[in-house]
């Protein structure tokens, strides 16, 4: 919300067309939320690729991986 790099509008803008996003602003917070807020985006970066997919090149999708245990990539 009070990112003096790139205005909070560009965000909409961003989210406007990138299908499947998710945007949330955070506010009284900067250009860096992942410091300024850390814990809290953290938590919805977590909860965002909880259900999210990676793409695995030609191999086609795998689950995201949750940190702890990296996606296997097909054989």
């Amino acid at each position: 919300e009070d990112d003096r790099t790139i205005p909070v509008e560009a965000a909409y803008a961003f989210h406007a067309a990138i299908a499947g996003s998710k945007l949330v602003v955070y506010a009284n917070t900067g250009h860096v939320p992942q410091e300024e807020v850390a814990d809290e985006s953290a938590a919805d970066v977590r909860a965002f690729l909880s259900g999210a997919e990676i793409t695995l090149g030609r191999h086609g999708l795998a689950p995201a991986s949750d940190g702890m245990n990296p996606p296997h990539s097909p054989r």
